[in-house]
């Protein structure tokens, strides 16, 4: 890591089949998107720093501050669905300049998974 930098630990949800079925989202569509009933892993989901939420086409729509990931009880297959709680003014002055930037280079090619979990390093000014 070099002087001034620090990581951070993100995770990608792409919104591939909310996109299909809302092809122009509000900004709280999104958010409401991005927070609710997300198959994770509560302790790395609880790790997380950022969520990044990206389109159907990998194009960054939203940044979103992690403040808390809680398991709601509601069963999904093998595991229970989380909801995450997020702080948004903190993240939309982070990440404003982002917004839009196709990010399909950031995380592992041919993954079919809508979640994936990555580290960013983010340099002080």
């Amino acid at each position: 890591m070099k002087n001034g930098a620090y990581k951070k630990i993100v995770i990608k949800l792409r919104l591939t089949d909310f996109y299909r079925k809302n092809p122009n989202p509000s900004a709280s569509d999104i958010l409401k998107a991005v927070t609710e009933m997300w198959r994770v892993n509560l302790d790395k989901a609880k790790s997380v720093d950022y969520i990044l939420a990206l389109d159907d086409k990998d194009n960054l729509v939203g940044v979103y501050k992690v403040k808390n990931a809680v398991d709601t009880g509601i069963k999904s297959g093998n595991s229970t669905r989380k909801v995450f709680s997020v702080d948004l003014v903190s993240a939309i002055e982070l990440m404003q300049d982002f917004i839009g930037q196709n990010l399909k280079n950031l995380f592992p090619k041919g993954s079919q998974n809508p979640i994936n979990y990555g580290e960013l390093y983010v340099e002080l000014i």
